[in-house]
C-alpha cells in the first residue's frame, strides 16, 4: 500500500512526459508516451523526495514509515486497513532465488464501503535490511496491469551520500500535515474532512430525493396528470404546494 501511495504522489504532483518505443519479441511496432519522475527514498531519515527535473521543483514527504491514505490525501476516509501475505514458493528471478508472495490488502471506509487489492512480490533474502524487505520484483503498478518491475544490476553495500541529496537549484515544498488537500486549499485536514463530508451528504440527500420523485413519475396507479406534475417538479418546473 505504501508503495502504491508513493507512486500515486508521482502521478498527482510532478510527472513529466517522456517518450518510449514499444516492442514485442524484438520488433519495434509503435511509440508510446509515458511519465518520468525522480524519487529519492531516505529510509534512515524516513523521508521521500519527489523531483520534477524540468520544473526544478521537489516535494518532500516526511515520516514515510507512517504514510497512510488519510495522511496523504488529508481526508479522514479510511477507518481501517489490513494486509495479509501468502507464500507461494521459491522462484528464480534474474538468476536469484527468491521467495514469491501474494500480498492482499483491504480497506474499510467510514461509509461502510470496502476496497481491496492484491499484488505479487518476490523477496531476495540477501537484500533484506532493517528498513527494506528485500523485494526485488513486484507487479504492484498504478497505470499498467500485467507488468512486473524487476530490479537489476543491484549492488550491495554502503551507498554514496550524494545519492540521497536533492541537487542545488530545486524549489522545495514540504507536504503539510493536511496532505494534498491542504496543499490545494490551504485548510487543515479537519476542515477539509468536514467540507467533503457535508458535500457528500448533500449529494446523497439529493439522490434520495430524485429516487423518490422517480417513483412518483413511474407510479402507474397515478393519473397521467399527476405523473406529469411529478416529472415537472423533479425537473424544477413546478414546486409542490
Amino acid at each position: 500500500m505504501k508503495r502504491l501511495i508513493l507512486l500515486l504522489i508521482c502521478a498527482l504532483y510532478v510527472t513529466t512526459a517522456a517518450q518510449a518505443q514499444i516492442s514485442f519479441y524484438g520488433e519495434w511496432c509503435r511509440k508510446g508516451s509515458g511519465e518520468k519522475t525522480i524519487m529519492i527514498f531516505d529510509m534512515k531519515e524516513k523521508k521521500a523526495y519527489v523531483m520534477n527535473e524540468a520544473r526544478k521543483t521537489c516535494m518532500v514527504m516526511e515520516e514515510i514509515d507512517k504514510l497512510s491514505t488519510n495522511k496523504l490525501v488529508g481526508y479522514d476516509w479510511e477507518v481501517s486497513h489490513s494486509t495479509s501475505r501468502e507464500f507461494l514458493g521459491m522462484e528464480e528471478i534474474d538468476g536469484k532465488e527468491c521467495a514469491h508472495y501474494y500480498v492482499k490488502s483491504e480497506s474499510i471506509y467510514k461509509d461502510g464501503g470496502k476496497d481491496g487489492a492484491g499484488y505479487h512480490e518476490w523477496i531476495y533474502s540477501p537484500m533484506k535490511v532493517s528498513n527494506y524487505n528485500g523485494c526485488i520484483a513486484h507487479d504492484n503498478t498504478v497505470y499498467v496491469m500485467d507488468r512486473t518491475i524487476v530490479l537489476r544490476r543491484v549492488k550491495m553495500g554502503p551507498q554514496p551520500a550524494h545519492l540521497f541529496q536533492v541537487p542545488e537549484g530545486y524549489q522545495m515544498t514540504v507536504m503539510p500535515a493536511g496532505g494534498l488537500l491542504e496543499m490545494m486549499t490551504g485548510k487543515s485536514c479537519e476542515e477539509n474532512t468536514q467540507k467533503v463530508d457535508e458535500t457528500r451528504d448533500a449529494i446523497q440527500k439529493s439522490n434520495e430525493q430524485i429516487k423518490e420523485q422517480l417513483k412518483e413519475v413511474n407510479d402507474k396507479s397515478k393519473s397521467d396528470e399527476e405523473r406529469m406534475k411529478a416529472l415537472l417538479e423533479m425537473l424544477g418546473g413546478q414546486k409542490k404546494k
